[in-house]
């Protein structure tokens, strides 16, 4: 993990999104976190309240192109979640979704999933 690496001290978040859950108060969240020391990129959501069970995805896609790759995945209810690091030198898509929604924002949702642009 990030923290565990020395990753964390010059990181920030490139990119979030929310979550709409209309059963809890407080909002599920994601973000995509970039570290220039480690040049690594890497997900981290949060679930601060039970709810159904939300899924949290990190693709991935070579850097001059390619088919893009499932790098880490998470299913959870409650709680917090951090993929592992991938490489910064690829393209970087951080995506979650809840309520049987499709997470790649293929059809609209109602705020129930959503991604982060390509990066």
């Amino acid at each position: 993990m990030a923290a565990a690496q020395g990753c964390t001290a010059d990181a920030f978040v490139i990119v979030g999104f929310t979550l709409n859950d209309p059963d809890v108060s407080a909002q599920p969240h994601g973000d995509l976190w970039y570290s220039p020391t480690c040049r690594a990129m890497w997900a981290d959501f949060n679930v601060p309240e039970a709810s159904t069970l939300i899924s949290a995805q990190l693709w991935t896609q070579p850097e001059y192109g390619g088919m893009n790759q499932l790098a880490a995945s998470s299913n959870l209810s409650e709680g917090n979640w951090t993929s592992s690091m991938v490489d910064w030198q690829q393209s970087v898509k951080f995506c979650g979704s809840h309520k049987g929604t499709d997470p790649d924002m293929d059809l609209p949702s109602g705020g129930y999933n959503a991604c982060t642009a390509w990066r």
